[in-house]
């Protein structure tokens, strides 16, 4: 699902979204001529949900919202309303695939990677046997992994990028049907 198009030099909400209520009510709800509010929303969504957003490696939510809030310009007082959230959740039902699951695993279990390696402790000495909890060599072998871990993560990446952008398949493993082909 795509929110915005760029057509005729302006960014312009997609006919597929008007698709959907929540979010046809959100745009019929913002009065103004250059519904900036509605399309300050749609950026919103777009980082905070998006597989494929700059944002989307920062974890939690609540870290996420205020880095999009700044990086992006948005009002400081933005808030996450029912209505908005709602939103969200379409909105990730219509870009979630199985593959995009998987690509959010991958990406959780290399940051943990990469927070071990920041505060491993060389220093630290088993109790029981008196020799160091991590070695050198260790540590060595897991930083040899991080080239690997990178380039599958970047394969990944396109691999569910591209499933999105096609359209992807929804749960289930149905081609996504296109407005009206499968009914109202």
């Amino acid at each position: 699902m795509k929110l915005v198009k760029y057509e005729n030099y302006q960014v312009v909400p997609t006919d597929e979204l008007f698709y959907v209520k929540t979010f046809r009510m959100m745009y019929n709800k913002d009065r103004s001529v250059t519904k900036e509010k509605f399309m300050e929303t749609m950026s919103f969504i777009y980082h905070f949900a998006d597989p494929r957003s700059s944002y989307a490696d920062i974890f939690e939510d609540e870290q996420r919202m205020q880095a999009i809030i700044k990086e992006e310009g948005m009002n400081p007082d933005f808030k996450i309303t029912k209505e908005i959230e709602e939103a969200i959740e379409i909105y990730k039902k219509y870009t979630t695939t199985t593959s995009q699951k998987l690509l959010d695993s991958m990406r959780k279990s290399i940051a943990k990677i990469g927070e071990f390696l920041e505060t491993v402790d060389l220093t630290k000495i088993d109790e029981k046997t008196g020799r160091a909890v991590y070695n050198v060599a260790q540590i060595v072998q897991a930083t040899d992994k991080i080239p690997q871990l990178a380039k599958r993560l970047i394969e990944t990446e396109k691999i569910v990028n591209a499933e999105i952008n096609e359209g992807g398949r929804i749960r289930g493993g149905d081609e996504q049907a296109h407005a009206f082909e499968k009914g109202f």
